[in-house]
């Protein structure tokens, strides 16, 4: 197919950001009408959408296009008449921020479904950004415009769904699907995890005509390598899909516009590039540098900041809205802070205020930002609660709070409209060393402004960031940095079969684009660009080998398959190796996290650590704190930048894919302790609970979450013996009213809710016992019979599920007394309700050994439903005379044999 799509229009485009100076590559203004009469109607994204129209122009003379040219059925999504000047001219644009690149997203979209022939019900759009703040504000957006046309959007992150069934029924319908190509750094790659099950569902994503990308230059950052992957992805396995991409001005736009181009074509993407005069609002920069005390490190210089910015908003200000830049948390909340004294300080003196006061009040979750709100003051960054953050974003979206003070990530979030652009020092901490920001970062924050933009650094930087004009930084590829990981995804896929093939994948990505431009990056000094390739492949086939997530045939066609632990790392976007013999305690402490002072010393944390020294302590501490029920609401865990709360979300978010992954490599290693293990913690994780101790009754609604003596309603259940589900379901109702103290009906109610958990029950019988062909072991055959008693629909769920889904399923693990795997085994929980027969063979070596099983609720596919507690165990000691059992040389290898005295 050549370089036109089955539409007519240019296949892909680059749309290129401006947000400083002038580009030297940028269309001219005065030729721009010119450009546009010279440019063929199929390029244009009025195209077949209606008259020419009329003769508006702008005040450069530039022809704007009209909104009644959309279809009729369009047109009410457009609050104007005329689109601007970057709209008017061609489908792509190169545009400073605040200059329409949404609308030009919008029409897109338009044209892929009013040019889908009748098959409008099937043709789909994926909008990839790089936040999911941005895709949730778009979705909100597009279902609004969207919406009463019958058009359905769906935003598919790691906050709104999990790669189940469900998922895949809400694609079918969905014909606008919003997406991060990962939810940040190591976390679950969203659309990357959903286009790694290619295979099973092509029916649904073969139907994506239109790829929209928005800030496409996280190219240069460490997530982009997912962008990488995901677009590549898309090019290869996609059908006629056209991409849109927009992002900040970069040098190297070429080399972005040659990789997004399609494949069938050896040329680029059109690109097109706009400076700051498309703007809507022209915007003013001003730089002021300040002298730095020679003894003063970054933080201190930073602090001083802090006493010179009130006085800059007296300056620019004319009571419109502030939006200002800190590098940290910590200093966000000290920078608001200041400004308030600041405020405060020049009212009193009847001083010139950059803002005026709220007229109402709003309550916080957190004490300092009800203070600073008072003041017209909100502060935003990771490490707040999402409460205060989506009320500071409301609040200043309202003007009801006129100064902002942020992080430079919100530059990247939601789109905050601000008149007035401050960044706060230049420097940053970042990877353990201080440095400035990128200039895309720059870019990014300053773009963020509608009037007037300030920098403020130290005097030695002021001329640098006086005459910084557009992007200089050259954007790189990272996906160098987890290659490996991701040729393990495409072996499964089947995109790569051999080593041939894996070469020629990376020759249609942005790193051989970069490898061949700039090879010194990627490998060493002495090789080529051809050598470093060979070398790159090479090494991850060696280290998928290794790890054995793949075979590797030697010879000349280099064969290459993904084993069944290949598969399960890649359908999870894993990689990692636990202990033969893990413990549940290993099992908790496979993560990748910090390390939390205040939590380890706190009676409810199971495994303590004497030290902190792995990154991984602070996951398992916060792990085990949701697990015992330890309340991170209190003031000790939140200090300074730290969090323990949020920092506990986002471990949750990932922790049961994590363990759903433990398992199901543990079941293709028919590995016991991990299996055994590996469920319990999983279903812990899933409940928040330990199992095997009394907050385990926390699942149930009226006892757990929405209690608020819960530490005392346990502590009285555990006084009168009830610790488990089995222990409560004997209680007399009025018994647990008169423990608990309640009203009346509670203790049925809580009754209930027990009796509509699975109760498992297990027979074991002997069939036989004899030696092995070698003597080796003793095999004991079992007959063992399984069951479940059902009781009614559920009417109040554990952790207020809305579905009876927590025991569809139930796994039937059976192992040897010391953890040697022999059976395991899920079974439709449903089917369970007539008891099921089977049998199983026990392989014995040692008299001590005895035979378990344990039956409990599984989900492979989900688990996130799953109910801890309902465990059923059995064990069987078979009656067998030690004598039977075969002898264990324990004689040491060198060991010699002594024969007496010697005699004569």
């Amino acid at each position: 197919m050549d370089d036109e799509d089955v539409y007519g229009i240019p296949r892909d485009y680059y749309l290129s950001q401006e947000m400083l100076q002038n580009c030297t590559e940028n269309v001219p203004t005065s030729s721009f009408d010119e450009f546009l009469d010279n440019t063929p109607l199929a390029d244009n994204p009025f195209d077949g959408f209606g008259p020419r129209g009329g003769n508006t122009r702008d005040s450069d003379g530039i022809r704007l296009r009209h909104v009644s040219e959309l279809p009729d059925m369009y047109r009410a999504m457009f609050k104007f008449g005329c689109f601007d000047t970057v709209v008017s001219g061609r489908s792509i644009r190169h545009t400073p921020t605040s200059s329409g690149k949404t609308v030009l997203f919008e029409l897109s979209i338009i044209h892929m479904l009013a040019n889908s022939s009748g098959r409008g019900a099937t043709e789909k759009c994926v909008y990839m950004a790089p936040t999911k703040a941005l895709c949730a504000e778009r979705t909100k957006d597009w279902t609004e415009k969207f919406g009463p046309l019958g058009i359905r959007c769906c935003e598919f992150t790691g906050d709104t769904v999990l790669p189940t069934k469900t998922v895949w029924g809400d694609i079918k319908s969905t014909n606008i699907m919003l997406s991060t190509p990962s939810d940040g750094a190591r976390q679950a790659e969203k659309w990357d995890s959903l286009t790694r099950s290619w295979s099973s569902h092509s029916h649904l994503l073969s139907q994506i005509r239109l790829f929209l990308i928005d800030e496409v230059h996280i190219l240069n950052e460490s997530r982009g390598s997912t962008l990488e992957v995901v677009v590549s992805r898309m090019k290869t396995r996609g059908s006629a899909v056209r991409f849109v991409a927009v992002s900040a001005t970069v040098p190297n736009i070429d080399d972005v516009a040659h990789w997004i181009a399609s494949r069938s074509s050896n040329g680029a993407a059109a690109t097109f590039q706009f400076d700051e005069a498309y703007r809507p609002c022209q915007l003013s920069r001003f730089v002021y540098g300040f002298p730095r005390a020679k003894h003063q490190n970054d933080f201190v210089f930073a602090q001083s900041l802090n006493y010179r910015l009130f006085p800059l908003l007296q300056q620019h200000s004319a009571n419109k809205p502030i939006l200002i830049f800190v590098s940290t948390r910590k200093g966000v909340l000290a920078t608001a802070e200041q400004l308030m004294v600041d405020y405060n300080k020049a009212a009193n003196n009847k001083q010139t205020l950059p803002w005026s006061l709220p007229r109402s009040t709003h309550v916080f979750l957190l004490p300092i930002t009800v203070g600073l709100a008072a003041a017209g003051i909100g502060a935003h960054h990771a490490g707040l609660e999402l409460p205060d953050k989506r009320l500071v974003e409301e609040l200043f979206m309202s003007r009801i709070l006129r100064v902002v003070v942020a992080t430079s990530t919100l530059a990247v979030g939601v789109n905050l409209p601000a008149h007035i652009v401050v960044i706060k020092d230049v420097k940053i901490f970042q990877n353990g060393v201080s440095g400035e920001y990128s200039d895309l970062d720059i870019m990014q924050m300053i773009g963020r402004a509608e009037g007037v933009a300030i920098i403020m650094c130290e005097s030695g930087l002021e001329n640098k960031y006086r005459t910084l004009g557009h992007g200089k930084t050259i954007l790189e590829s990272s996906l160098h940095t987890n290659l490996a990981e991701h040729i393990n995804s495409e072996v499964g896929l089947g995109t790569i079969n051999n080593v041939a093939t894996a070469k020629e994948w990376i020759r249609h990505s942005f790193l051989f684009r970069r490898l061949v431009q700039n090879p010194q990056r990627y490998m060493s000094k002495e090789q080529n660009w051809q050598d470093g390739l060979d070398g790159m492949v090479s090494k991850c086939i060696h280290d998928l080998k290794n790890a054995e997530l793949l075979t590797y045939v030697e010879g000349r066609s280099g064969e290459l398959r993904s084993t069944e632990f290949g598969d399960i790392m890649s359908k999870m976007a894993l990689i990692m190796n636990l202990p033969v013999k893990a413990t549940l305690r290993e099992m908790i402490r496979s993560g990748d996290k910090q390390v939390y002072n205040k939590l380890r010393e706190h009676d409810e944390i199971r495994f303590k650590i004497g030290r902190f020294e792995k990154t991984a302590d602070k996951a398992f501490l916060l792990i085990q704190a949701a697990l015992g029920r330890i309340s991170l609401h209190g003031a000790e865990y939140k200090l300074g930048e730290s969090n323990a709360l949020l920092d506990s979300i986002i471990v949750f978010r990932h922790a049961s894919r994590v363990a759903r992954a433990m398992v199901e490599v543990a079941i293709a290693k028919r590995n016991g302790a991990q299996i055994k293990h590996g469920l319990e913690l999983a279903r812990d994780i899933n409940a928040r609970v330990w199992e095997d101790r009394p907050t385990v009754l926390c699942q149930i609604e009226t006892i757990g979450e929405k209690s608020y003596a819960l530490v005392l309603i346990l502590t009285v259940l555990a006084e009168h013996g009830i610790i488990n589900f089995e222990k409560l379901r004997g209680q007399d109702p009025i018994q647990i009213d008169l423990l608990l103290n309640r009203k009346q009906a509670t203790g049925h109610k809580i009754l209930l809710a027990v009796r509509e958990l699975p109760m498992y029950s297990i027979t074991v019988d002997e069939l036989s016992i004899a030696h092995s062909a070698d003597s080796s072991t003793i095999d004991v055959e079992l007959e063992i019979q399984c069951s479940v008693s059902l009781e009614g629909v559920p009417s109040s769920k554990p952790k207020a599920q809305k579905s009876r889904h927590y025991h569809d399923v139930t796994h039937v693990l059976t192992v040897t007394s010391d953890l040697e795997f022999i059976d395991f085994r899920a079974i439709p929980t449903k089917a369970l309700q007539d008891p099921k027969l089977f049998s199983v063979t026990a392989q014995l070596t040692k008299p001590s050994q005895s035979i378990c099983i344990y039956m409990s609720s599984y989900l492979p596919q989900q688990m996130q439903d799953v109910v801890a507690g309902v465990t059923a165990i059995s064990q069987y000691k078979p009656k067998i005379d030690t004598d039977k059992f075969p002898v264990v040389n324990t004689r040491p290898m060198t060991s010699m044999v002594w024969r007496g005295p010697c005699c004569g």
